[in-house]
């Protein structure tokens, strides 16, 4: 090999090394690397690893609102120890992205934990405002809370009318038409969660002393 291809080689590999770390320093430098890192994370399950690289990539990107309610969503999955966390991250990507229902719902769901019900009604009514599609059982268990039984009973249907197969909403709704007194409806709501097996659903009706269909365990 002549000396001037081994300058050209040389050359190239120095220009490739540079080109590589001005990249590597520019992900760095905009929290990308961060991103992506999370994302990765997130990906693969590791809730903890996701909140820890999206919150150095919010010190770069303070004011990305997706990675905000990321952050609050990997929160959230951690648990009851970082929910005020969580709720923090939820309300900065509400503030960021004003017209965005999903982090108003989230910060409902994370009030209806701690049974503050007239404030997760709140949250949720902002967020059907905003999007008629989304927080309809969200605000159906805040009214479930309050005792306002006939209201849940109309926004779990309009959740399900959307949503049939949810199986969770079956069983909450079965609730609000027990708590109503409305049992024949109740027996219903839960039969159909049966079905779809939700077993919290065989033992309310085992309770109220219904038979369970030989073949509620299949799915229809």
């Amino acid at each position: 090999m002549t000396r001037r291809w081994k300058t050209r080689i040389g050359c190239t590999a120095l220009l490739l090394t540079l080109v590589i770390l001005a990249v590597w320093a520019t992900l760095v430098r905009t929290g990308t690397l961060h991103e992506r890192v999370g994302d990765f994370c997130w990906r693969t399950g590791n809730e903890r690893g996701a909140a820890r690289w999206w919150k150095r990539a919010l010190k770069r990107q303070p004011d990305n609102a997706d990675l905000h309610f990321m952050r609050g969503a990997a929160l959230d999955e951690i648990g009851h120890s970082r929910l005020s966390g969580a709720l923090l991250e939820f309300q900065a990507a509400a503030r960021l992205n004003p017209d965005d229902a999903a982090p108003l719902v989230c910060q409902s769901n994370i009030h209806l934990g701690r049974r503050e019900y007239d404030r997760a009604a709140e949250l949720a009514a902002q967020a059907m405002s905003k999007d008629p599609d989304i927080g309809h059982a969200t605000y159906a268990r805040a009214m479930l809370g309050l005792g306002r039984y006939n209201e849940a009973i109309s926004h779990f249907n309009q959740f399900l009318r959307r949503l049939p197969g949810a199986i969770e909403v079956h069983y909450d709704l079965g609730r609000a038409y027990e708590a109503a007194g409305r049992l024949e409806e109740a027996v219903e709501a839960y039969r159909v969660g049966l079905r779809l097996r939700d077993e919290r659903c065989k033992r309310r009706l085992a309770a109220l002393g219904q038979v369970t269909e030989p073949n509620a365990k299949r799915t229809q």
